[in-house]
């Protein structure tokens, strides 16, 4: 009878989790990933850059405190946007909605670089402005400082304007069919890479329509401006905001400097650096080692880290082919990776290298399925993107991989339980009780998963317990004697008694006060 009652449990559980998953994967949040991770406050947060541009700890404070107080409400207001174009009656109606998203958060960001501007220099506000430049490429050209700078007229404004509309509109159909492709599991794992190489296909060449269209606007002189200005070459000026793919390193192609850092360390995982602790300049390396297949048709069973200044749209493409998993490519963190190890590692173990480097920069590798997708751990990660899995599974999972999982809890309330596993969650933990089931539905990394459901697990009901019942023979002393002299042994209330002073007070007592 107990096991019907777990099992039916356990089937309206995952019910009832399929619903909340659906609900959500309807919200549009996905675009609070990708190209948020190239703002001017969150390049602000790259460690490099940060050095490079001399701030002070005090200004990083100030400029975190800023990005916190910008996004405290974006979530929100952008699922409050989604839920009036998801209800809107024409398209009529919806591009009137959409135009009034993108000019509400075009507000939020201009008070938010405006709040900027005031706790760094100019000269520290140029360096980052240049530095998102670099990264956004051709698609940087709509911002307004950079159309200051190239002199564009009031009609080249208009023109640019209607361009970056255009492929917007664009990017949103690609990315519905992404998350449609996402939802269904009915396709073979050949069919959904298949489907998802098509999409990653119309996405670069959505951009190089858009690049060409916003090159197309500007004048001789003011490419040649622009080029400048992006630290662009006239062969690069028209690819997208990838950085150029690292050579994949050989075995015997790694600089003799990081070499010999290496082998003066002598111990695993060291970073490669120079006599002064910073990472060797020089030529990029990037290498999983020499028997890695880059083309992704036969996963890796053993990987090696030999990377130096890689950029991380190499790392990411080169691991997620070695373990055989296809990258939406829609999110690329800013800077290197710099990590030599010839240890060996699974692709699981791996991973758990590339996101403690990733989660250092606001961002974290999930992997659904036979996909992997960067995102922006300070944006509310969609849930459709968080794998689920089941209690067994986590100790198989990268412990610094984020998951979901259900937590079955007989026995104890599943609202209390939520409030005490609180401190265990970490920044991108969530717990949520799921009273009519009696359940715990845990979001996190793995490993804070599963020393919840250790925590959890030591909560076991009394009838629960395995206990071991021993018969005795009494011969010199009656039961009921015996059961007073355990009780008195063991600190018990008498059997019947209401309460402790009750059972303290003499029989006379207690029989003189009834009426």
């Amino acid at each position: 009878m107990k096991t019907s009652k777990l099992s039916s449990a356990c089937q309206f559980t995952a019910v009832l989790l399929a619903l909340i998953v659906v609900a959500t994967d309807a919200d549009p949040a996905q675009a609070q990933r990708g190209r948020r991770g190239d703002s001017l406050l969150d390049l602000a947060r790259d460690r490099d850059l940060r050095e490079e541009l001399k701030l002070t700890d005090e200004q990083a404070d100030s400029i975190e405190k800023i990005r916190s107080e910008s996004r405290s409400t974006a979530f929100e207001k952008y699922r409050e946007f989604g839920g009036r174009i998801e209800a809107a009656k024409d398209d009529a109606e919806k591009a009137k909605i959409e135009a009034e998203r993108r000019e509400y958060f075009d507000g939020q960001r201009k008070i938010a670089e405006a709040a900027l501007a005031k706790v760094i220099s100019a000269e520290q506000l140029r360096g980052l402005r240049l530095s998102q430049l670099k990264r956004r490429g051709v698609r940087g050209v709509g911002a307004e400082w950079v159309a200051v700078e190239l002199k564009l007229t009031d009609e080249q404004k208009t023109k640019l304007q209607a361009a970056i509309s255009g492929h917007d509109q664009q990017r949103q159909s690609l990315d519905e069919a992404r998350r449609e492709l996402f939802r269904n599991r009915d396709l073979s794992r050949e069919e959904r890479d298949k489907k998802s190489k098509a999409l990653q296909d119309q996405g670069e060449a959505l951009g190089k329509q858009r690049d060409q269209a916003i090159l197309g606007v500007l004048s001789e002189t003011q490419k040649i401006s622009f080029q400048t200005l992006a630290g662009l070459s006239d062969a690069e000026d028209s690819k997208s905001v990838d950085k150029p793919m690292a050579t994949a390193a050989q075995p015997d192609s790694t600089p003799k400097s990081a070499t010999k850092s290496a082998d003066a360390t002598s111990q695993r995982g060291a970073t490669v650096v120079t006599a002064d602790g910073k990472p060797v300049s020089g030529s990029v390396v990037a290498s999983f080692g020499a028997g890695v297949d880059a083309t992704g048709a036969k996963p890796a069973k053993s990987l090696q880290f030999n990377f130096v200044q890689a950029p991380w749209s190499d790392v990411l493409k080169m691991f997620s082919a070695a373990a055989g998993l296809t990258w939406d490519q829609e999110t690329v963190p800013p800077g290197t990776f710099t990590y030599f190890d010839d240890k060996d590692y699974t692709p699981t173990q791996a991973l758990n290298v590339l996101n403690g480097a990733l989660l250092q920069k606001g961002f974290i590798l999930l992997r659904r399925d036979r996909f992997a997708v960067v995102v922006n751990v300070d944006n509310p990660v969609p849930p459709n993107l968080i794998p689920t899995v089941t209690v067994d599974e986590l100790a198989k999972r990268a412990s610094s991989e984020l998951v979901r999982v259900v937590m079955p809890l007989e026995g104890k309330d599943a609202a209390k339980a939520a409030t005490e596993v609180a401190y265990l969650l970490g920044p991108q933990g969530k717990a949520v009780a799921l009273s009519v089931a009696n359940s715990l539905i845990v979001t996190g990394l793995a490993k804070n998963a599963l020393e919840i459901y250790t925590v959890l697990k030591s909560y076991i009901p009394e009838e629960e317990k395995d206990l071991t019942y021993e018969a005795f023979v009494l011969t010199n002393v009656s039961a009921l004697a015996a059961e007073k002299m355990v009780r008195d042994l063991f600190g018990l209330q008498a059997r019947g008694v209401g309460n402790v002073s009750e059972a303290a007070r003499p029989s006379s007592s207690r029989g003189s006060s009834r009426g």
